[in-house]
């Protein structure tokens, strides 16, 4: 799926990665921070040191949008330029 055209997994990760920095959540103290980093802290921060806490993020992202790219790809959804 990530073959097939390549600038859709690319326009789609950038965009992903965006919004995620674009869109503010209340944090447990009241204050408002990024969904991204919202979702880091509560969901990878606590399951290792930085460094490979990151690396989960990255690739939970990655699968994310892998899961996004199989499904359009069944659909048989395909874009080109």
């Amino acid at each position: 799926a990530l073959g097939r055209k390549a600038l859709v997994p690319f326009v789609l990760a950038g965009l992903f990665a965006r919004s995620m920095l674009l869109l503010e959540v209340a944090a447990a103290d009241g204050t408002a921070q990024s969904l991204q980093q919202w979702l880091y802290r509560t969901a990878f921060a606590g399951l290792a040191a930085p460094r490979p806490a990151s690396l989960l993020y990255a690739a939970a992202n990655l699968t994310a949008l892998c899961a996004l790219l199989a499904w359009l790809h069944r659909r048989r959804w395909y874009w080109s330029v």
